[in-house]
C-alpha cells in the first residue's frame, strides 16, 4: 500500500510540474499574440468563469472522495448520482447566471468568453467524479495521462491556430474542445463505471447534496480570496492593467504550486500517521519553518530572475508586470504558512476555525479594496492581499498555539 501511495504521489507530482511548463507556454503564446487589453479580457473572463464554476459546484470533490472511499460497494450508484446531480444543478444555475450576465455592464468580448469558459469548466466539473474516484482508490496514472494529453492538445491548438488568427474567441473554442476531449477520455477509462445499469434513489441524492452543501460555502469563500484581486483590478483600473497584473499573479501561482508539491509530500510522511495533537502541532511548526525558508529562497529567485523570465515567456509588452511582482512576491511565504496550518486544522477536524478565518479574511480584503484601492497605484495593489494574508497567518498561528490535546 505504501508503494502504491508513493507511485500515486509521483504521478500527481509529475503532472503538476509538466502542467506548469505547458500552461506557461500556452500563456506565453497568448500574451504575445493578443495585445495587453485582449489578454486582460481573457484573464478576467477566465477568473469570473472559475468563480462561477465554484459557485454552481455544490457537490465538491472534497466531499466526493471520502464518500466513495467509505462506501466502495456502492461506488457505481454514487458516481452516477453525483454526475446527474452536478449536471442538473450546474446547468440550471448557469442558465440564470448567463441571463444575469446579459444585464450587466461588462465588455462584450468578456461576456462571450465567460460563457465559453464556464461551459468548459462545468463540463469537467460534472464528470470530475471520475477523477475523484481514482483519487479514492489511489490510482491516478490514467487520469494524469488523460489530463496531460488534453493540455498538450490545448498547447498545440493555441500554437497553430494563433499563428493563423489572433481572434480572442479562439481560446474559448479551444478550451471548450479541450474539455470535451478530456471528458471523452475519462469516459473511456471509466467505461465499466459509467455505462453500468444502476438505480439512482432519492435518499442517496439527498445524503450527497447535504454533505456537499455543508462544505460548499467554505470552498466558495476560499476561492473568492484567491480570485477577488483580479476582479478588483478590472473595477478600479482597466483590462490592460488586468493583463499586466495577471502575468505577475500567474508566476506566483506556479511557484506556489511547486511549494504545495513539497508540502503534499511532507504531510503524508510526518503528519497523517500521528494522532496526538501536541506531536502534530510540533511537527507542523517544523514544516512551517522549513517551507518558510524555502519560500524566502523562491522570493529571492523571483527578484533576481523575474524580469528576464517575464520578457522571455510573455514578451516585452508585459515588462511592467515585474514592478507588480516585486510587491506580490511577498505573498508567497504568508500563503504557504497559512496553507500548512489549514491542512493541520482540516486533518484534526477543526474546519470551523478555517471557515471563520477565511470569511473574516474575505471581509477584511473587501473592506480594504472599498476604502483604499481607488487611490492606490497598480504597483502597490497587491499590498491588500499581503495585509489580508498577514491577518490570516496571525489568526492561524494563535489558534495553533492555543490548541490542546
Amino acid at each position: 500500500m505504501i508503494k502504491r501511495i508513493f507511485v500515486n504521489i509521483s504521478w500527481l507530482s509529475i503532472e503538476k510540474i509538466l502542467s506548469i511548463i505547458i500552461i506557461l507556454a500556452v500563456e506565453g503564446i497568448l500574451a504575445r499574440n493578443l495585445d495587453s487589453m485582449n489578454y486582460g479580457i481573457y484573464q478576467y473572463s477566465l477568473n469570473i468563469a472559475l468563480l462561477i464554476t465554484i459557485f454552481v459546484g455544490i457537490i465538491p470533490g472534497e466531499v466526493v472522495v471520502p464518500i466513495i472511499t467509505k462506501y466502495k460497494y456502492q461506488k457505481i450508484k454514487i458516481i452516477k448520482t453525483i454526475i446527474l446531480s452536478r449536471f442538473i444543478i450546474s446547468f440550471v444555475s448557469l442558465f440564470f447566471i448567463f441571463f444575469l450576465l446579459l444585464l450587466l455592464d461588462i465588455n462584450e468580448k468578456a461576456k462571450v468568453l465567460i460563457v465559453y469558459f464556464s461551459c468548459a469548466l462545468v463540463i469537467i466539473e460534472v464528470f470530475g467524479v471520475v477523477i475523484n474516484y481514482y483519487q479514492s482508490i489511489v490510482e491516478s496514472k490514467l487520469v494524469v495521462l488523460s489530463r496531460l494529453f488534453s493540455i498538450v492538445i490545448r498547447l498545440s491548438l493555441v500554437f497553430f491556430i494563433f499563428k493563423l488568427s489572433s481572434n480572442i474567441y479562439n481560446i474559448g473554442y479551444i478550451r471548450l474542445f479541450e474539455s470535451l476531449l478530456l471528458v471523452f477520455l475519462l469516459c473511456i477509462i471509466s467505461w465499466p463505471l459509467l455505462f453500468n445499469k444502476v438505480t439512482i434513489d432519492y435518499k442517496t441524492v439527498k445524503i450527497i447534496l447535504l454533505k456537499g452543501i455543508k462544505i460548499w460555502p467554505s470552498i466558495l469563500i476560499y476561492y473568492l480570496l484567491l480570485r477577488l484581486d483580479r476582479i478588483a483590478v478590472e473595477h478600479y483600473f482597466d483590462y490592460t492593467t488586468v493583463g499586466l497584473y495577471s502575468v505577475s499573479q500567474q508566476l506566483i501561482d506556479q511557484v506556489m504550486t511547486f511549494l504545495l508539491i513539497i508540502v503534499s509530500s511532507l504531510f503524508p510522511l510526518y503528519i497523517y500517521n500521528e494522532r496526538t495533537t501536541s506531536i502534530i502541532k510540533n511537527k507542523v511548526l517544523k514544516i512551517i519553518c522549513i517551507m518558510f525558508f524555502v519560500s524566502i529562497f523562491a522570493v529571492v529567485c523571483i527578484y533576481l530572475l523575474g524580469q528576464e523570465f517575464i520578457g522571455l515567456v510573455y514578451g516585452g509588452g508585459f515588462e511592467f508586470s515585474y514592478n507588480i511582482l516585486l510587491v506580490m512576491m511577498f505573498v508567497l511565504p504568508l500563503s504557504i504558512v497559512d496553507y500548512i496550518i489549514n491542512q493541520m486544522f482540516i486533518f484534526t477536524g477543526c474546519t470551523k476555525i478555517v471557515f471563520i478565518k477565511n470569511i473574516t479574511g474575505l471581509f477584511l480584503l473587501v473592506s480594504l479594496y472599498y476604502f483604499f484601492a481607488r487611490s492606490t497605484s497598480i504597483n502597490y495593489f497587491p499590498i491588500y492581499i499581503i495585509i489580508t494574508n498577514i491577518y490570516m497567518v496571525l489568526f492561524s498561528l494563535i489558534a495553533v498555539l492555543n490548541k490542546r490535546d
